[in-house]
């Protein structure tokens, strides 16, 4: 564990048993869909397949691994480095450590020493936080997953961690500490989806002044942006090579089947526990599923009417409906929200 220098909040540390654990969690968010739901590939962890929408794994067999990937799909998951299932991590570790090589990370560490104090200086500054709200970082640099992953700790102090994929730079990492920063106040407080959040952190990154003071330390940079990456059309190579390394690895292409029938609702034939106003908001997207529903159609399914209509008590309710899937392990993200639309089930 190294700090780049006395002035510095930022220690860069590579830990072996951080890289098992980030490719539990990773398997974890495989076998749930969330990277399928939301547009990411899981790829061999090899340079070639370095992008912004990939997620880097070791090209292993995980079936060795009895039932590896339903296993990977339960996992309690405190995000890292958490993971419960010690038996699935021992397993992983042993099936991986042939993998399991340190990353080359000490160019961006370099570039990050002089942009560090400019940098979070310019985030403190346009997100209107605390000055001594970034008082500490980690960065856990590594050769897997997705270009970057970040966790806060709350004690003693707030901590932010950083998982950075080798191929990434400093933008990345000022772009998981905006998404730290903003994302639970988006989902939370503004009723927002993940997809939303990552509008915030992508429009700091490359529109505003902190933009500006990345490119003064490095110019050039793989960084497109979350939503560039995932809604892009030309991914067909990339489909290609990730459809074929999840067959040899035994990935699961979950599928979420949504159905209604006698006002219940059934994800691959399997009925969700709801509450009644949740089931009935979730039949009418059901109904509608790949078509808006406005917040006109929602606010009947509540029992609004013209002078009682409350566009907030329609967007908590969606929320409220949103909570409901991932108690029932699907993805929230699974409705999707349009501004100035309303909202659909994809």
């Amino acid at each position: 564990m190294v700090a780049i220098s006395k002035t510095s909040i930022t220690t860069w540390e590579y830990r072996r048993d951080y890289q098992t654990t980030l490719v539990v969690g990773t398997c974890y968010l495989i076998a749930n869909g969330f990277f399928r739901n939301n547009g990411f590939y899981p790829v061999p962890a090899n340079r070639s397949y370095r992008e912004f929408n990939t997620v880097l794994l070791p090209k292993v067999d995980y079936n060795k691994i009895h039932r590896f990937w339903n296993r990977a799909e339960k996992i309690h998951w405190d995000f890292l480095p958490t993971i419960v299932d010690k038996d699935l991590y021992t397993k992983v570790d042993s099936l991986i450590s042939k993998d399991l090589i340190p990353p080359e990370y000490q160019g961006t560490a370099k570039i990050w020493e002089k942009a560090e104090n400019e940098v979070v200086a310019e985030i403190t500054k346009i997100l209107h936080l605390n000055t001594n709200q970034i008082s500490k970082i980690y960065v856990h640099p590594t050769r897997f997953g997705l270009n970057s992953t970040f966790e806060i700790t709350q004690s003693p102090q707030k901590v932010f961690r950083i998982h950075l994929r080798e191929d990434a730079d400093i933008h990345q990492i000022a772009f998981a500490l905006v998404s730290a920063l903003t994302r639970m106040f988006v989902i939370k407080n503004l009723s927002g989806s993940w997809e939303e959040s990552q509008i915030i952190a992508d429009w700091v990154i490359r529109q505003s002044s902190v933009g500006s003071v990345l490119k003064k330390y490095q110019g050039s940079t793989n960084f497109a942006g979350t939503i560039n990456a995932i809604r892009s059309k030309e991914n067909g190579n990339i489909v290609k090579i990730s459809q074929d390394f999840c067959s040899k690895c035994g990935i699961p292409f979950k599928e979420s089947n949504f159905t209604a029938s006698n006002g219940d609702i059934f994800v691959n034939k399997q009925k969700l526990e709801l509450p009644n106003m949740s089931r009935k908001i979730l039949t009418r997207l059901v109904e509608n599923k790949g078509v808006i529903v406005t917040p006109d159609d929602i606010s009947i399914v509540l029992g609004m009417t013209e002078e009682t209509f409350s566009l907030y008590a329609v967007s908590k309710a969606i929320q409220r409906v949103r909570d409901e899937l991932e108690k029932n392990k699907l993805s929230a993200t699974y409705i999707q929200t349009f501004r100035r639309g309303g909202y659909m089930l994809r």
